[in-house]
């Protein structure tokens, strides 16, 4: 049975400095990104991880890829893990949307939890295979100690899964990029321990 779930957010893109929505689109690192990963890996040494899932989308792979490298793993695609697909606000302006659908981009800020990305998935639905991958997939893994690099949303989802939160909340939780969130399994629940641990990351 697991015991210890790190949830890391992929390291710096391109898109993120430009606040576009990424949804689904298969970019890499920058290379702020790719040191953020670096020494996120240095300080996730001393933890006994003995598995790492990653995100199918390239910031993900790349992230986990470097963290593979320090660890000496191997890292395992979960598409459960992937973000949302923002479907025609992909590579949109955050500024932009606001401008040209104020009606859902504040549907969007204020009731998530109702809210479905034009042409792509709904909050409800990512919740839903958040959850299965908390509840379930995680007790098909025989391993203890599970590093997850994925992405903001999925850490902010699963913190709200965690702690039985409504996902209207999303929006009041911040994961930066490489930083960890770290949650233990009390066989009866999950409990969160840390949320954004990121004091390795200063400087970077």
């Amino acid at each position: 049975m697991w015991r210890h779930l790190y949830l890391l957010r992929h390291g710096e893109t391109e898109w993120n400095t430009q606040r576009r929505f990424r949804g689904r689109a298969d970019i890499g690192l920058s290379d702020r990104g790719r040191r953020q990963a670096q020494i996120a890996a240095d300080h996730l040494t001393d933890r006994g991880i003995d598995l790492i899932l990653c995100s199918p989308l390239a910031r993900s792979r790349q992230t986990a890829s470097l963290l593979a490298e320090r660890l000496d793993l191997d890292p395992v695609e979960c598409p459960e893990l992937i973000d949302p697909d923002t479907g025609n606000w992909t590579g949109m302006e955050v500024s932009g949307v606001r401008l040209r659908y104020p009606d859902l981009f504040q549907r969007m800020s204020e009731t998530p939890s109702r809210f479905r990305f034009p042409g792509g998935e709904s909050v409800k639905e990512v919740e839903a295979r958040v959850k299965t991958f908390l509840h379930e997939k995680l007790d098909e893994m025989d391993r203890v100690e599970i590093l997850a690099v994925t992405h903001n949303f999925i850490c902010q989802v699963a913190t709200l899964c965690v702690l039985g939160c409504n996902m209207d909340n999303i929006y009041r939780l911040e994961q930066d990029h490489c930083a960890i969130t770290s949650l233990e399994n009390k066989g009866n629940r999950i409990d969160l321990v840390k949320f954004n641990e990121n004091h390795f990351l200063r400087g970077v």
